[in-house]
């Protein structure tokens, strides 16, 4: 399960943190994390975008929530992307399958910002392998919301949430 924190809502939207749970949906067992929050400039000087809106948005966050999101220290982009290629290969024997909370917004921005830093690496999974939490709501979960027990707007806790909402209704299912 894979989450994100962004700018803006477009494809080339800067990513301000990445957050992944490795999960099984046959054991309903939940492994690795994986957390990196991304320095804003790089991926300015690539092209990325941001919106007032979204800037707007994160300014009205509590404080807690806004530093979570712009922390002191972040890290090349570039970098998080080898790092979380490295993971999620590792992690899921070369084969990863990933799920975002929606069919466009996570996976379609992570692929575009893949694509800005092929330079640095390959995106690590196929088209084939991309699973979207809202048709898994509407279809197995009964349109049923997902239970936030963290702080929302990380992309780490969302992905946490996310990956249990999942876990329960499969545990449901007859």
């Amino acid at each position: 399960m894979i989450d994100i924190e962004t700018l803006s809502t477009s494809r080339k939207a800067v990513v301000l943190s990445i957050g992944a749970v490795v999960f099984d949906p046959d054991t309903l067992r939940t492994g690795s994390q994986f957390y990196s929050t991304l320095r804003v400039q790089p991926q300015l000087d690539r092209g990325r975008e941001i919106t007032e809106d979204t800037l707007r948005f994160w300014i009205s966050q509590p404080k807690e929530i806004f530093q979570q999101a712009f922390p002191a220290i972040s890290k090349d982009p570039g970098l998080v992307l080898i790092d979380f290629n490295r993971f999620l290969t590792e992690e899921t024997n070369g084969r990863p399958i990933v799920w975002g909370n929606g069919s466009l917004f996570d996976i379609g921005i992570l692929e575009n910002l893949f694509d800005d830093y092929s330079d640095a690496t390959k995106l690590p999974w196929t088209f084939r392998d991309v699973m979207d939490l809202r048709t898994f709501q509407r279809f197995v979960g009964n349109g049923e919301k997902v239970t936030r027990s963290f702080s929302h707007h990380n992309a780490l806790t969302d992905a946490i949430d996310q990956t249990a909402y999942i876990l329960n209704c499969l545990r449901k299912k007859p």
